[in-house]
Order: structure tokens, then C-alpha cells, then sequence
């Protein structure tokens, strides 16, 4: 029988003294299929019929635990192996993971570096007798932007489609009279999906062809008040809704009647409903604040995702729901005085400029940057990379 060598850490062994010294599970299991023939090459005739005899259909572990038996290494020596292995990697993940934010880190300062703004131009808004505090959502959806006041008496919306004009969507001109929308609690921004412009009250879906003229439908469910995330998606053939009270509506269309469901789980904080690759996804927290991740394919059976599950596309979607999505850059506010950039949709971004006043909320429009203020005041600039 032919004999050559196993690596073990790095190590040639040809007995079973050296591959008990540099015992490595995971290169022992890497060797599977010609371990019996590396134990019959060195003579170890004995275990090497023990070791082909064993069920070809057992997983990796089930033959790691059965091989270190049959070769003398006790199931406490193989744990503790395999527990130093990856920690080993644990590390060597974390140096690797820690370079890759330095260098990210490093061109993300280069490229922000580069971003250059001009001083901000205040201009009088057409919102300007609004109540600071009625200022409920601004949003871009397919180059038009929408802003929407809210109070118990009545809503208010604007509606822009160059950033600079903008129209005050009346209860005549835009329908709103008759639908009610001025009589409605503001759950959401204005969404765009399937060709339509989509908002949620409290009581009423709106929807609009062109964000001017508006038609209503009442509410299968309570929307839930999700600020930053979705309540409502649309997957190519069906509108998902859910809602404060555990429930999820389900419909073809708009003008369709709703299917109803529990969801089955609770729903807690800011929870989130995301449509990714096929699959449905909802976020919310537990008790003690972790985040939990739902998914289901028909939007009525739900599982509950594992913790090691890859669910950073619901992160990426939070995000791209809060920061001012530009050309190249992710703009976002710092304390409500700051504007802070970032090439990358995280987490890390430096601060590139002051706002000329508290603001509630910043846009990037093309090449400009619209804030939004606490007082109602407005102000535009321009942004580029030199």
C-alpha cells in the first residue's frame, strides 16, 4: 500500500504519535475519504479496517467522534481541539474583518474628502404658516418630492417635481376633500411601488398615478407605524400590509378586498417589513431588545429566522430608509446641526458640512441637498466630487 503523508497545522505526520501531537479536526475531516488508506499505507491495519467500515452516510461530526475512537483521542481532547480551532479562526477572522475596515475606512475618507458643497441659499417656503410641530414625513419617491403636515384638525401636502416649485396639494385639485386625507393620521412617508404613489393613515391607504390627484381605501388593518422601515410592500403580483396589532393583510390590488392573518408574534419597537429575492421579512425585538427576523414565502406562514442567519439586506434597507440617498454619497444628519457622508451605506461617516439651522430632515435631490428645519425654514446647496 502506497504511503504519503496527512497535514496536520502545517505539519507532514506519517504516524499516529505526530497526528495526535498536531491533531487538527477540521484537516482530519478534510482527509475522509483517504484516511483509511493513509492507516493501511503506514501499517495501522487494525484501525484502518475499523475506519472503512463505517456508515458512508454520516455527517462529518458523526465521523470525527467515530474516527477519534477508533485512533485513541478521547471525545474531551477532540471538543477541546476543535474549541481552540475556532478560536484560532475567530481571530484570524477578526485581523482579517479589521484590515478590511482600514482599508474601507481609508477610502471612504479619500473619497468624502473629495466632496465639495457651496454655501446654503435659505429660501421662503411655500409651508411656512404650517405648525413646526404637524411636520410629519419628507420623502423622494421617482423624482418627485413630498412633504406632509398632519394635526387633528386637518393634513396638509406638498408636492415638488424639481425641487425648487412646489405645489400645495388643496382638498379641490387633489381630491382630498372627498377622501378624507386631511381628517387621517400620517403613518407614513409617501412610498413608491407598482407604478403607483402610496401613503398610509391611520385608518386609509392613499394612492395616487401621477402624486396630484389622490384616491382611498379604507384600511384592512391598523398600518403599523413603522419610521424606519416599511409597513406596506408590493411583490410583483400581490400589496402586503401589517399592522400594530400582529396582523397582516394581504391583496392583489389596491381596489381588491384584503385577506386578513395573524401573524403570529408579537411585534415590538420599530419594526420593519422588508421583500427580498422572493421572500418576505419582518424585523422587530424581544423583550430584552435583541432583533428577531421572521421570514416567510406567502406572507402567512412565518418562521423565525436563525441568529447566524445573513439578514444585512434589512439593515442596508433601514438605512437607505433614514439617510439621504445622493449620487455616490449617503448623507444624514449629526445632532440636528451637523451633515455628515459616507460612500458606503453604514455606519461611518465624517461630518462634511454645517446646517444653517436645526433641521428636521435632509434630502439629496440630482446634485442638490434640501434641508428640511425644525421651524420650518428651507434651504438648498449644491453638491459634487472634485
Amino acid at each position: 500500500m502506497a504511503q504519503f503523508p496527512l497535514k496536520m497545522n502545517g505539519a507532514e505526520v506519517c504516524t499516529l504519535e505526530d497526528l495526535k501531537k498536531n491533531f487538527n479536526p477540521a484537516d482530519l475531516v478534510s482527509y475522509r475519504n483517504r484516511f483509511a488508506a493513509w492507516l493501511k499505507g503506514w501499517d495501522y491495519d487494525e484501525e484502518a479496517v475499523a475506519v472503512k467500515a463505517l456508515d458512508p452516510e454520516l455527517v462529518d461530526e458523526e465521523w470525527l467522534f467515530s474516527v477519534c475512537e477508533i485512533i485513541g483521542i478521547s471525545d474531551e481532547e477532540l471538543k477541546a481541539s476543535w474549541k481552540k480551532m475556532e478560536e484560532a479562526a475567530k481571530q484570524e477572522e477578526e485581523k482579517v474583518s479589521a484590515k478590511l475596515e482600514e482599508r474601507s475606512q481609508e477610502k471612504r475618507l479619500r473619497s468624502v474628502d473629495r466632496l465639495k458643497i457651496s454655501p446654503f441659499t435659505e429660501q421662503v417656503a411655500p409651508w411656512e404658516n404650517e405648525d413646526p410641530e404637524d411636520l410629519m414625513s419628507v420623502s423622494i419617491c421617482d423624482e418627485k418630492i413630498f412633504i406632509l403636515f398632519g394635526s387633528a384638525d386637518k393634513n396638509s401636502m406638498y408636492v415638488s417635481d424639481n425641487g425648487k416649485d412646489y405645489k400645495y396639494i388643496n382638498r379641490t385639485d387633489g381630491n382630498l376633500e372627498d377622501v378624507g386625507l386631511h381628517q387621517d393620521m400620517i403613518l407614513s412617508p409617501v412610498y413608491s411601488m407598482n407604478n403607483l404613489y402610496i401613503y398610509l393613515g391611520a385608518y386609509n391607504i392613499y394612492y395616487s398615478s401621477d402624486g396630484y390627484h389622490w384616491e382611498q381605501r379604507e384600511t384592512p388593518i391598523v398600518p403599523y407605524d413603522s419610521q424606519t422601515g416599511s409597513s406596506l410592500v408590493y411583490t410583483g403580483t400581490k400589496y402586503v400590509l401589517f399592522g400594530g396589532d400582529n396582523e397582516i393583510a394581504i391583496s392583489d390590488s389596491l381596489d381588491d378586498d384584503w385577506e386578513v392573518h395573524s401573524l403570529g408574534f408579537d411585534l415590538n419597537g420599530f419594526s420593519s417589513l422588508v421583500f427580498h429575492k422572493g421572500r418576505l421579512y419582518i424585523k422587530t425585538w424581544d423583550d430584552d431588545c435583541n432583533d428577531v427576523v421572521y421570514s416567510s414565502e406567502n406572507a402567512i406562514d412565518w418562521r423565525k429566522m436563525k441568529s447566524s442567519a445573513d439578514t444585512g439586506f434589512i439593515d442596508e434597507a433601514e438605512l437607505r430608509a433614514r439617510r439621504a440617498c445622493g449620487r455616490k454619497v449617503f448623507f444624514d444628519l449629526e445632532n440636528d446641526t451637523e451633515i455628515i457622508a459616507s460612500t458606503e451605506i453604514d455606519d461611518s461617516y465624517e461630518k462634511v458640512a454645517d446646517c444653517p439651522f436645526e433641521t428636521a430632515k435632509i434630502l439629496a435631490y440630482e446634485n442638490k441637498l434640501l434641508l428640511f428645519g425644525k421651524n420650518l425654514e428651507y434651504a438648498t446647496a449644491t453638491y459634487k466630487f472634485e
